[in-house]
């Protein structure tokens, strides 16, 4: 809100991740109802699968999206960066999130939402959350 009104980029102070995503993949399978699908429009309409991670960093580091046991890793600049890693089909979990600071873990915690792999039906909301270091 501050740089919406003043024009100027706050400083980062502190290490943050914002982490988005659905509950569960696009094409889950649907236990009851009608099966899902998306209204085209303008070539518009096809469903994102992807967990994505808004770091704002305060110095360079690694950040890091885990789903079960395969983790996705980039290395970030400091300031306002993006990263995604897919939603795997036909799979249930718990997204994790961590940063890393020169080999030191400065923040790491899991989603509070599961993703699942069945639904009686489907939710194509998005749930989100944040992480800070202690």
């Amino acid at each position: 809100a501050q740089w919406f009104k003043t024009g100027k980029q706050p400083t980062i102070t502190k290490d943050v991740l914002y982490y988005t995503h659905r509950q569960h993949h696009c094409d889950v399978t649907q236990l009851k109802g009608k099966k899902w699908s998306f209204r085209v429009e303008n070539g518009q309409g096809k469903g994102a699968n992807d967990i994505e991670l808004l770091a704002f960093l305060t110095k360079p580091g690694r950040v890091s999206i885990r789903i079960g046991d395969e983790t996705y890793e980039k290395d970030l600049p400091a300031g306002i960066s993006t990263f995604t890693a897919p939603i795997p089909k036909n799979k249930a979990f718990v997204p994790s999130f961590s940063r890393v600071r020169n080999g030191e873990t400065v923040i790491a915690g899991d989603s509070r939402f599961p993703v699942v792999d069945k639904v009686e039906f489907p939710n194509m909301l998005y749930c989100s959350g944040l992480l800070t270091a202690n």
